[in-house]
């Protein structure tokens, strides 16, 4: 339920990973560049910067084969 207030648009993304040996590797810095960056984001966001865009993000979908499936466990 919302208090009437317009709520900001929401982009969805939804990750799946290959698997390649070392692939996994590269999964898993991807991944973590990803959150360091929406991280970074959200605190641009909520500050009230005018230059930021103001709609949510998030992760609602992860899979992957493999290494892939590691880096999604453990994400």
């Amino acid at each position: 339920m919302t208090n009437g207030a317009a709520q900001p648009p929401e982009f969805r993304i939804g990750l799946c990973m290959a698997g390649a040996i070392s692939g996994g590797a590269y999964a898993a810095g991807v991944v973590d560049f990803l959150l360091e960056a929406l991280e970074e984001w959200e605190k641009a966001r909520t500050s009230g910067d005018a230059n930021v865009a103001t709609h949510r993000v998030r992760i609602v979908a992860m899979s992957g084969a493999s290494p892939g499936g590691m880096v999604t466990a453990i994400t």
